[in-house]
């Protein structure tokens, strides 16, 4: 009777044991996973409100959405309104592929925008008075010629960086940006010879998603730029204003019913009486 019962039971304990199996390895996979995201280094950093900070002469990058004046006005009202911000890397950071950059942006630097490095090589900043745009520090590209492809966590209206002046121009800089369709966009005839300006905006609500920064022989860039895509808020049926004069109200048709008018038994017998018939009506 016994080993009845047992190989009765045995198929439940079986699913069970599986069952408890599959729960230890779920967690094991959940551990494993936060402790490879714990490892990934943020670096964080305050970003500031201008560009070209030391007055460099700057030239335009062909391509270009906007000029270097006109987007050193809209970066200013973009940090002051907390929508963008300049990371002139003026703070010390060695970033590698996969770890992330909290940029603290807006006159309050209580918004963030938190980069990752998707891809390409590690990123430092380096100290270079005689080539940095702002301030004393550039960005070096250091361990290999490939692009550097950055993803920020919100999209993007416009995308803006310096590459510096290393008195070489056969070195090629490129400033590329990919929107949310997919599409992209990139700058040209830039080199190391001179300060050029790179720019490149969001095509109404087509966003940037991702940008890089690329090189043909060790670039060194200096102030990035962002500014942040505020999109349009839907607005409920309820909150839609509507001109009183468009407004039709449907009008209910009814049928005007006259009353019934009975009448009295005596009057019948009366009219009977007046045709001669006898008869009540």
């Amino acid at each position: 009777m016994k080993t009845r019962k047992f190989l009765k039971m045995a198929p439940t304990v079986a699913a069970r044991l599986l069952s408890a199996m599959s729960c230890k390895i779920a967690i094991v996979s959940i551990l494993a996973a936060s402790i490879a995201a714990a490892d990934a280094t943020s670096t964080t950093v305050n970003t500031v409100g201008t560009i070209n900070g030391n007055g460099r002469t700057v030239l335009a990058a062909t391509g270009n959405s906007l000029s270097v004046t006109t987007f050193s006005n809209d970066i200013a009202t973009a940090f002051a309104n907390n929508t963008g911000g300049v990371w002139n890397f003026e703070s010390s950071f060695s970033v590698n592929v996969g770890e992330t950059i909290t940029l603290n942006y807006g006159a309050t630097l209580s918004r963030s925008l938190v980069l990752t490095l998707t891809s390409g090589n590690n990123i430092a900043n380096q100290g270079n008075a005689g080539e940095a745009v702002s301030g004393g520090n550039v960005l070096a590209l250091s361990g290999s010629t490939a692009a550097r492809v950055f993803t920020p966590d919100q999209p993007l209206s416009a995308v803006a960086i310096f590459n510096t002046d290393r008195n070489d121009g056969s070195r090629v800089p490129v400033l590329t940006v990919t929107f949310e369709d997919n599409t992209t966009a990139s700058t040209a005839g830039a080199n190391a010879n001179d300060v050029y300006f790179h720019e490149l905006s969001a095509t109404g609500a087509n966003y940037i998603k991702s940008f890089s920064i690329s090189q043909n022989n060790y670039m060194r860039y200096d102030d990035m730029a962002f500014i942040v895509a505020r999109r349009p808020r839907r607005q409920s049926a309820s909150n839609l204003s509507v001109p009183a004069e468009t407004i039709v109200t449907p009008v209910r048709r009814t049928r005007s019913r006259q009353p019934t008018r009975r009448v009295p038994s005596a009057m019948r017998r009366r009219i009977g009486t007046i045709w001669g018939d006898g008869v009540t009506r």
